[in-house]
């Protein structure tokens, strides 16, 4: 199962995040651009194999969620 998961560096889906890689599968994270290398310090703490956490830049705050279009497409399904 795969995860799509929105301000993956905040408090709760820090906190959120290890439990989904227990799971199994792939968590799509969406961070500002300056949050990339937090969310990669995050993934090392979480013990997540390369590939596990991928970073999805994007903004909450703009349509689409900021995210490019090859993107969205790539993330589809």
């Amino acid at each position: 199962m795969n995860y799509f998961v929105t301000c993956a560096t905040g408090f709760i889906v820090r906190h959120l995040v290890p439990f989904l890689l227990e799971r199994g599968g792939t968590v799509h994270a969406l961070v500002r651009r300056e949050s990339r290398e937090k969310l990669n310090e995050l993934s090392k703490r979480w013990g997540a194999s390369a590939g596990r956490v991928v970073a999805v830049t994007g903004d909450l705050s703009r349509p689409g969620l900021g995210v490019s279009e090859a993107m969205r497409t790539r993330l589809e399904g």
